[in-house]
């Protein structure tokens, strides 16, 4: 994350020790907001994230004194916050709030959203897909994100079965003295181990295989071309393999592996609620930084009242065709547990490279029926509206 990236808490609130506390809590907006609650002395002391912002505090700052709990009443004498309009953005304004503020607990907060990868280096001595939460690599190509270990793992299990990789990875350092294991016997490895292949034609297979994850759709057509032939050709039994080998190659993409893409190719838009009805905020995501970009106003259920293409011309522009070098995993993790939420009510991605007015207009519409779905919900649980979403440990 980058040193300059603060985030711009500007509107705030202080009060002294004879003020009314209902008097103090008036003056605060009742919505969504991202809050750092301050001490006489303006230092931090908390930071939380309300729903209801004039409710959430009035929860903390009227409570009766007395008791195992932190008398919120005497120890704060300001809030500073920041509006937000989506769980995304407030996960976007809180962990940058968190690293400027607490940043003696920020690696704890990042922590709890570290996301998956997998490292492949074909040129490595002995190459093998391994998984890891680290970006950092000397070489090679990483892959993800992934929602969990368990994802990350399907993948290269995937891999080795499509590929008929190595799967015992302290025989293949034995090269070209190790024993084969079954595998070799079951057809299903072609043994680099016990030098029955050289370890330059084994990191030609890596190789492939990475081309493969890659460009997965051209891969695919590939080995179906292949399929179509042999069954004109009526080899059925291998046109069977290849149809099986397919549907291997079809897992990708799709599920916990959707996002199984290199670490460069991370980019998206995404399309989040606004404050108001009919209004959509937009963000540009690289691997190195989210960038909020515009603001949609007038957008209907039938995406109508803006111009998509102009969006689209405006989000490629601030994305500039370059990739970023260095990668932060902290907004990668942030990301990925967007991507991967089931939540009805969240936002719209899209990834940069299929990004065209259609698909703009689409999102539009899709994330306007998930308000609509999410108001009703809301209304029925309007109870619950002090809820606190996160908070500094």
């Amino acid at each position: 994350m980058a040193e300059t990236d603060d985030v711009d808490l500007a509107c705030s609130v202080t009060w002294g020790t004879a003020d009314p506390v209902a008097e103090m809590l008036k003056r605060l907006p009742a919505r969504w907001a991202v809050a750092l609650l301050t001490d006489g002395e303006r230092q931090p002391v908390q930071l939380i994230c309300l729903r209801d912002l004039r409710q959430g505090l009035r929860g903390r700052l009227e409570q009766v004194p007395g008791g195992k709990r932190v008398n919120w009443a005497d120890l704060v004498r300001g809030v500073r916050w920041a509006a937000v309009d989506s769980d995304f953005e407030a996960d976007w304004v809180y962990l940058r709030a968190a690293r400027q503020f607490f940043p003696a607990i920020y690696q704890q907060i990042v922590e709890k959203n570290q996301p998956w990868f997998v490292h492949v280096d074909p040129e490595a001595q002995y190459p093998r897909y391994v998984r890891s939460t680290a970006l950092a690599a000397d070489s090679g190509i990483c892959l993800g994100p992934f929602p969990d270990r368990n994802a990350a793992g399907k993948l290269i299990e995937l891999m080795e079965d499509a590929f008929d990789l190595c799967r015992y990875y302290n025989i293949l350092t034995q090269y070209p003295a190790g024993k084969a294991c079954a595998y070799k016997e079951m057809g299903k490895c072609p043994a680099p181990c016990d030098g029955s292949i050289s370890i330059e034609q084994y990191r030609r297979m890596i190789e492939m295989s990475v081309l493969a994850l890659a460009e997965p759709g051209r891969f695919i057509e590939e080995q179906t071309r292949r399929m179509e032939q042999a069954a004109a050709e009526l080899r059925f039994e291998t046109a069977a393999k290849i149809k099986a080998y397919i549907s291997q190659l079809n897992q990708i993409g799709k599920g916990a592996l959707r996002c199984a893409r290199p670490l460069g190719e991370f980019a998206f838009v995404t399309l989040q609620r606004g404050p108001r009805k009919g209004q959509v905020k937009v963000f540009l995501i690289l691997p190195d930084r989210i960038e909020p970009v515009l603001c949609i106003c007038g957008a209907g259920n039938r995406g109508e009242g803006f111009d998509a293409q102009e969006a689209v011309n405006l989000l490629l522009n601030r994305a500039g065709g370059v990739r970023a070098v260095e990668a932060h995993t902290d907004f990668i993790g942030l990301v990925a547990r967007h991507l991967f939420s089931t939540k009805a009510n969240g936002g719209v991605f899209i990834p940069l490279s299929e990004l065209t007015e259609a698909a703009v207009i689409d999102a539009v519409v899709r994330l306007s029926r998930r308000a609509i779905a999410a108001a009703a919900e809301s209304a029925a649980a309007s109870d619950n509206s002090g809820t606190t979403d996160k908070q500094s440990p």
